[in-house]
């Protein structure tokens, strides 16, 4: 499979040589051509990753209905990974979790089973360490498909699945799943408590290290519990006993707000309200390559997208997309929208828009954020995931639901990387330099 890359060493190359031969030529004119496509570097330089995207069905419709969860990931070698449950066996496969991902030539292996079983495999999430795949969900006890446990599997050849908490019940709606350098686990939670009230909601984190497993809960009680729909989201540094988790906190009947979560000792957290008068789907975190965290989410009174950035002392809030459609009512829990930062620190959003009924896609180049893409038009991504490799390449995937067949495919995705404008602005000065050289080395020869 064919992958779209960075543009910026194509492009720095062939400028270089027209300028080496301008300059050579005619300075002056070299110096109003600098100055010319500096400019148009610095305007045009979100239009330089726009080029045609990928998009494939990877697991046909009808093979299960992805009713809990869809876990995505990328390896360290640039594949990718995703995980999904199947709730509605049809040809002769059974209800539980499973796994595929990519070879070195981009196919898709055929679907393994990680644990199989009655009401296993909701609240799906996949990481990796290295190329090993790690993934958390609910298990059952086959009883009852409403409750469950915390399950933890990982792929070293085969499979290895764990119970961190034994047989203890967890109904659990999300789970998100980090790993920190060491390979050390970290899991968010987003606990129904197997009752149907939502003042019994909880936002719990798992983590493993040397010391073994730990749970700690986050959110709960009145005014406190999270609301389902809010979702769960893990950012991890350098430490899993110190994140920073996304949630929506359901404390009032208006607004459900966006929420983060962060503890110095594993145990002790403190909460910070990101805004007022909001409703918050599908909370996500996620930091860059210095620690620097942000936060994403749609806001279900308005439908705009909403994004966050930490100072090292406050969040500051933005829109990185305005809707402009009003209030949106949700029932259900499913992801909506999902974010990404790359290397260059630049954020990805990937998010459903109910608005147009379409899966769209956004990034953030210098203070703009880009002209949303629509992926999939007429799509309903009730799940939806996206990570970028280290060529920061976006890859995605997202659940299509079909209500008249209660199934529907899953499909992935790749789109090109945004130029860096720092990039741009080295080949400008480089070429600067070269003028400037060429100018001395012929007023030496006059004199």
């Amino acid at each position: 499979m064919a992958r779209s890359g960075c543009l910026e060493a194509d492009l720095a190359e062939r400028y270089t040589i027209v300028m080496v031969s301008v300059v050579r030529r005619r300075p002056c004119v070299a110096a109003f051509l600098i100055s010319t496509v500096a400019a148009l570097l610095v305007a045009l330089a979100p239009a330089f990753g726009s080029g045609e995207w990928q998009v494939s069905t990877i697991v046909a419709d009808g093979l299960g209905a992805v009713g809990g969860g869809l876990g995505f990931a990328i390896d360290s070698d640039g594949n990718a990974g995703l995980t999904y449950q199947n709730q509605l066996p049809l040809h002769g496969d059974q209800w539980g979790v499973y796994y595929l991902r990519q070879d070195a030539t981009g196919a898709w292996s055929s679907p393994e089973a990680i644990e199989l079983g009655t009401g296993v495999g909701e609240a799906n999430d996949l990481a990796y360490c290295g190329n090993t795949a790690h993934v958390s969900y609910r298990g059952s006890n086959n009883a009852s498909p409403d409750t469950g446990y915390l399950s933890y599997a990982v792929r070293n050849g085969t499979w290895s699945v764990e119970r961190p908490f034994g047989t203890n019940a967890f109904d659990l709606d999300h789970t998100d799943i980090q790993l920190d350098a060491q390979g050390n686990v970290g899991i968010g939670l987003l606990d129904l408590d197997g009752t149907q009230a939502s003042s019994d909601n909880l936002a719990s984190y798992a983590y493993y290290n040397a010391t073994g497993w730990h749970l700690t809960t986050i959110a709960s009680g009145a005014g406190q519990y999270p609301w389902a729909p809010g979702g769960i989201s893990v950012s991890v540094t350098d430490d899993v006993s110190r994140p920073t988790v996304g949630y929506s906190r359901d404390g009032n009947l208006l607004y459900k707000t966006p929420y983060v979560a962060t503890t110095t000792d594993g145990s002790t957290w403190t909460k910070t309200s990101l805004a007022s008068g909001e409703t918050a789907l599908s909370m996500t975190v996620d930091h860059d390559a210095s620690g620097k965290q942000y936060a994403a989410w749609l806001d279900g009174k308005t439908q705009n997208v909403r994004f966050a950035t930490f100072n090292g002392t406050s969040w500051s809030v933005e829109t990185a997309y305005s809707s402009g459609a009003g209030a949106l009512t949700v029932n259900n829990d499913n992801r909506y929208l999902s974010m990404a930062i790359d290397s260059s620190g630049v954020p990805h959003i990937l998010w459903y828009d109910p608005a147009l009924k379409s899966v769209r896609y956004t990034c953030k180049v210098g203070d703009e954020w880009r002209t949303p893409r629509t992926i999939a038009a007429g799509s309903v991504g009730y799940w939806l995931a996206i990570d970028t490799d280290s060529q920061d390449v976006p890859h995605f995937a997202y659940y299509n639901y079909h209500s008249e067949t209660g199934s529907g495919p899953i499909s992935y995705g790749y789109g090109s990387a945004v130029p860096e404008p720092g990039t741009c602005a080295l080949v400008l000065l480089g070429a600067a330099v070269l003028m400037i050289r060429l100018n001395r080395g012929k007023s030496s020869r006059r004199a």
